[in-house]
């Protein structure tokens, strides 16, 4: 009894249980935890937790999208090169959203080649989240232009349950 209770208080002992609530707990080595640590306090970590890799796709459209003058589309992408976690995009359902599965900070890319309208046109391309706030936004004039339209940006998901999507629009003009 005294070996165990020197241990616990000299911070010598080995600790392993597989229920426990500790009010105060320090590491001085390396440690592994296989299970899910939850802390509802402040925290001090000397070097920066090691994570999963991030979430990540590469989704794009099968074909073409013929739009209107004036129209907006919300692209569906029913193809992907890859992707890390399944539960982030699906060609099945909702093939327009791109859903984290951790709060986090995500960053969202898109591209899209557009022929020459015919007439004087301007296009926008915009990221949105599942607010219809914007997590990126460009506009391009474009009379004649043929070429790559582009968006980027960062947006903080602190819930699970939010997604973005893209939209491309042709705010004016010819089609």
């Amino acid at each position: 009894v005294t070996a165990i209770e020197d241990g616990l208080l000299n911070g010598t002992a080995h600790f392993q249980s597989s229920n426990s609530t500790v009010v105060n707990l320090q590491v001085s080595g390396n440690s592994t935890i296989t299970g899910t640590l939850q802390v509802t306090g402040a925290s001090t970590f000397a070097v920066r937790p090691v994570m999963p890799p991030p979430h990540g796709a590469m989704v794009f459209l099968q074909s073409s999208l013929a739009m209107a003058s004036s129209a907006a589309s919300t692209l569906a992408f029913q193809s992907q090169e890859w992707i890390t976690n399944s539960s982030l995009h699906s060609t099945a359902t909702n093939p327009e959203r791109l859903t984290p599965q951790s709060s986090g900070l995500y960053l969202f890319q898109t591209q899209v080649l557009h022929a020459p309208p015919t007439g004087a046109s301007q296009f926008q391309l915009q990221i949105l989240d599942s607010s219809a706030g914007i997590i990126a936004s460009n506009d391009r004039p474009g009379a004649t232009l043929t070429g790559y339209i582009q968006a980027s940006g960062v947006k903080y998901f602190n819930a699970v349950g939010g997604y973005g999507v893209v939209v491309f629009r042709n705010l004016a003009g010819g089609s």
